[in-house]
């Protein structure tokens, strides 16, 4: 056998894995891959933008909405998604709600925009019917507590149990993690939401949005949420907290409406007694406040860092403190 005739090829042989590598972002192993590379045999490797897409489509009559919800099974999972004028849910009002139950399409149903020249749109009887509707399936949602608030408040409908709630689903994976929709996209999928602020103009609400505008927008969300739902899932269970998804819908699922009515009866006080504390603490401030003019040997702010500093360092000659650009450091445990 002649073994010289095994010879290595003159090639780099981590070339083809750069792929590989940038998805799981082995940086050097990267660099390693692309030596050697010659634009003739290779250009250097461009990460590929994710090609998650989905078609944003508007239910702008009965008919179109109604023959959606009779294709929509039983036993689905449904993302549900709510834009309104504004973030409070006894006063504002709902423009149009969305709704997604599968990976191709996501719906969008304008109720209420305004601006001049406004297509045609869902009536607010048709659309309450259709929501009642809607929300016998599994109903998914991000921060489903909003949504929720809105519709008891201003749609007379009555406590839903939530399916599921990615927000708090996100939250029990990784307490010490963001759990915003835009921040989870970018995690999990590495897709990048469309901002807010290029939807809804500087002093506008979701109203003044046009609806083909509004129907990407708002698609999106429930789009994305039906996404993150079967990932942070099968996170989970991959992850053994299986546990806290039981923990999720035994407790906190729940807990939702149960917090929700507290806001919505608010908290009984007793005035009086408020009045009575206030006037107590306003008078104890008044003699502490006396005392400190008194061992100070001078009237100062005392909410001055800098004014206690030089009252402490200066006139008291304590020690301790260290002097600063801007006044004293280190005055707390002296204090």
């Amino acid at each position: 056998m002649d073994v010289e005739s095994f010879l290595f090829e003159d090639k780099n042989y981590l070339s083809c894995l750069v792929e590989e590598f940038e998805q799981y972002e082995m940086k050097q192993a990267i660099h390693k891959a692309q030596v050697g590379m010659s634009e003739v045999e290779c250009e250097p490797y461009v990460p590929k933008k994710p090609t998650f897409s989905f078609e944003a489509i508007t239910l702008d009559t009965k008919e179109k909405l109604n023959s959606v919800l009779q294709s929509i099974d039983k036993e689905s999972i449904v993302a549900f998604d709510t834009e309104t004028t504004g973030l409070d849910t006894k006063r504002e009002k709902m423009v149009g709600f969305s709704f997604c139950f599968d990976k191709e399409k996501s719906y969008y149903v304008p109720i209420g925009h305004h601006y001049l020249g406004v297509e045609a749109q869902v009536s607010s009887e048709d659309a309450l019917h259709a929501l009642k509707e809607l929300l016998t399936h599994n109903i998914v949602g991000q921060n489903l507590k909003f949504d929720f608030s809105l519709l008891y408040h201003h749609c007379a409908i009555e406590p839903i149990l939530p399916f599921a709630d990615t927000m708090i689903m996100a939250w029990l994976s990784n307490p010490g993690s963001k759990i915003g929709l835009d921040t989870l996209a970018k995690s999990y999928f590495k897709y990048e939401m469309k901002p807010f602020k290029e939807v809804v103009k500087k002093g506008n609400d979701f109203s003044t949005v046009s609806i083909s505008d509004a129907t990407f927008y708002a698609a999106e969300d429930a789009w994305m949420t039906f996404l993150l739902y079967g990932a942070i899932k099968k996170k989970m269970e991959l992850s053994s907290l299986t546990h806290l998804l039981k923990e999720a819908k035994n407790v906190e699922y729940p807990f939702m409406n149960v917090l929700m009515r507290m806001e919505s009866l608010g908290i009984k006080i007793n005035p009086e007694k408020l009045l009575e504390l206030q006037k107590n603490l306003r008078e104890e401030l008044g003699v502490l406040t006396s005392e400190i003019y008194a061992l100070s040997g001078s009237e100062f702010n005392i909410k001055s860092t800098q004014q206690l500093g030089v009252v402490l360092f200066q006139q008291l000659g304590l020690k301790g403190g260290k002097k600063t650009k801007t006044g004293y450091s280190g005055m707390t445990p002296i204090i």
